[in-house]
């Protein structure tokens, strides 16, 4: 076995039929969503991503995202007859010598602006058995919530938007500019991500939503919303349903 830099051009298709073989049946993802997630991890840092090759075929792969002082493993991957023979740590070696060297003192999995969990799925004990292995901690749980806004919704939601005099309406981008310091007031970490989902990028005109207040002429503040101003509460469509245990080094 040899550890190589991931290639895009060359890997891109193997690793994600590695994907649909070791994940496929518990979190689907489809070809353009995968290739999307990696290569916007891979955006400056062509480095950030390794494959394990064993007679010239993938059987492994890991993709990390560096943020400051703190690395992201967003997935690693080994083939199910490979498993258990020492590929997943030396995929994690490489990936952890690499955010080293672009300064990164934490290593966490999941949680980068594009990452596919936002931290390790709990149905998944086989992965949670492997990072306790090599060090990694749990921290804390989260609970990262996915809504199909195609429906109405439960009540309750129907009931808060009501009373308080909010619509759930699709992103224009007229409204970009106004969401955009709405993010940057509130979230400025989210920023740099929530650009890569905006509209008109974005093929879909309604994937990007807001709730917003009706305009009137009442004045709002940047920094909380107010009358007429707009407050992201879901962008993209993510691959799966969301993970709620967290993990770091």
């Amino acid at each position: 076995m040899q550890i190589f830099a991931y290639d895009p051009f060359r890997h891109a298709e193997a690793v994600f039929q590695l994907w649909s073989r070791t994940l496929g049946s518990t979190y689907p993802v489809d070809r353009e969503t995968f290739l999307a997630h990696t290569l916007a991890c891979l955006l400056g840092r062509p480095t950030g991503a390794f494959v394990a090759l064993a007679r010239a075929e993938i059987i492994g792969f890991a993709l990390t995202a560096c943020g400051g002082e703190s690395g992201f493993l967003e997935a690693l991957l080994v083939a199910p007859e490979q498993q258990r023979q020492g590929v997943g740590k030396s995929l994690l070696a490489h990936a952890e010598e690499q955010l080293r060297q672009e300064g990164c003192r934490k290593l966490w999995v999941g949680r980068g602006a594009d990452r596919f969990w936002t931290a390790l799925p709990q149905d998944l004990p086989n992965a949670a058995a492997f990072f306790a292995a090599t060090g990694f901690v749990a921290q804390n749980e989260v609970c990262d919530l996915v809504v199909d806004l195609r429906e109405d919704g439960p009540p309750v939601y129907q009931d808060r938007l009501r009373d308080a005099g909010a619509e759930i309406v699709p992103c224009t981008r007229g409204m970009l500019p106004e969401v955009l310091d709405f993010e940057q007031a509130e979230f400025p970490g989210w920023v740099t991500g929530i650009l890569r989902f905006a509209p008109p990028r974005a093929r879909r005109p309604t994937c990007w939503w807001c709730a917003r207040r009706p305009r009137s002429s009442a004045p709002s503040t940047p920094s909380r919303p107010g009358p007429g101003s707009l407050a992201p509460i879901w962008s993209g469509a993510p691959p799966s349903p969301v993970p709620s245990a967290a993990t770091a080094r």
